[in-house]
């Protein structure tokens, strides 16, 4: 089922609806969510959501669809700001990165998708997707055409950024845990700064795909 109003216009409501629901489906996966419980904590009845958003299948597609586009309407626009392809593909690693990390149900959503291998995701869903790695590709031609990146398949460097980012953002937790039973000096490996890890991951990439002189 379609999304209803799923897009930069909609309503404060619709997105409330969408912002607990996305709470629900980070913790509980789309299996275990349960519209009733996203209904008593949004304080908005099943019929309004199911008028404005849709079925829960309809919901947990807004919820990707929303997250994605809202990051690709980010990044565009930050990205127009810059005349460098090197810049550019710098600019589109760290507005990735500053999203995913600023938004906490996005990798938990996305690290269970790939467990499942997609088993939950629409059309819909995947089209929004595409559309950020269809952006990187069109960044990494620019840079192609400037000279300064080499030919690249965009769908491996999109991978590379997308999960490293993600798997830095869902094992915070983890690494949280690692440092309580850590000694002093183990600690200082364990605390990564998100700067430390943006830089890293934009130095490796540019490394990967710039031309040879």
């Amino acid at each position: 089922m379609s999304t209803k109003h799923v897009n930069k216009e909609m309503s404060d409501v619709s997105r409330h609806i969408l912002d607990v629901a996305a709470i629900h489906f980070a913790e509980k996966g789309f299996a275990g969510a349960r519209v009733d419980e996203i209904s008593a904590e949004a304080g908005i009845s099943k019929s309004s959501i199911y008028y404005r958003v849709g079925d829960k299948e309809a919901l947990y597609h807004g919820v990707i669809v929303h997250m994605v586009s809202s990051m690709l309407e980010v990044t565009r626009d930050r990205v127009q700001k810059v005349s460098d392809a090197r810049e550019k593909l710098d600019v589109f690693i760290q507005t990735t990165a500053d999203f995913v990390l600023s938004c906490p149900h996005f990798s938990p959503i996305m690290m269970r998708e790939i467990a499942s291998g997609g088993a939950n995701m629409s059309t819909e869903t995947l089209t929004a997707m595409g559309k950020l790695k269809d952006y990187l590709h069109e960044i990494l031609q620019e840079g192609t055409a400037q000279g300064v990146f080499r030919q690249v398949d965009s769908g491996l460097v999109h991978l590379v950024i997308g999960g490293a980012v993600n798997f830095f953002a869902a094992s915070t937790p983890i690494r949280d845990k690692l440092i309580q039973l850590s000694d002093e000096h183990e600690c200082k490996c364990l605390l990564i700064e998100k700067e430390a890890v943006v830089n890293e991951i934009s130095e490796f990439v540019y490394r990967a795909v710039k031309a040879d002189r």
